[in-house]
């Protein structure tokens, strides 16, 4: 993905929290990156994977970019790595990895590469025990 800040956001229709990232943009440099962004954000809206940051959609600004999307709030697997001094459990790595594979599948399923897979961008659910790819 690319930096920009996320926020916490309310839908107005459904009253559902969902994270709002804002990603500045340089008119010179980025109306490619806006134009493949739309096309790829049309793709992921389509698909409904349980292991993939659901994205809502996005706004384009002047000067920003903003991206709506499932907002998780139990933190990223580079957390819980870090958190953990004797490692994770063995079955905990094979049930993320395969999580991890299901998600990535559906991704080239639709030709979409995500071209950032860090421990980082792979967040926690409150559900326990599965994980998102997210920020692509």
């Amino acid at each position: 993905g690319r930096f920009g800040k996320v926020y916490t956001a309310v839908n107005n229709e459904t009253g559902e929290l969902v994270a709002m990232k804002e990603i500045q943009l340089h008119k010179q440099n980025d109306a490619r990156f806006v134009k493949d962004m739309l096309v790829e954000l049309r793709i992921l809206e389509g698909i409904n994977q349980k292991n993939l940051v659901k994205y809502y959609g996005v706004e384009i600004h002047r000067e920003e970019m903003v991206l709506f999307m499932e907002l998780c709030t139990e933190g990223t697997l580079e957390s819980l790595v870090q958190s953990t001094e004797d490692g994770l459990p063995e079955v905990l790595v094979r049930r993320y990895t395969k999580q991890l594979v299901d998600a990535i599948s559906a991704l080239h399923e639709n030709t979409i590469v995500h071209r950032d897979i860090k421990s980082a961008n792979i967040f926690l659910t409150a559900e326990g025990n599965s994980l998102k790819l997210g920020d692509f």
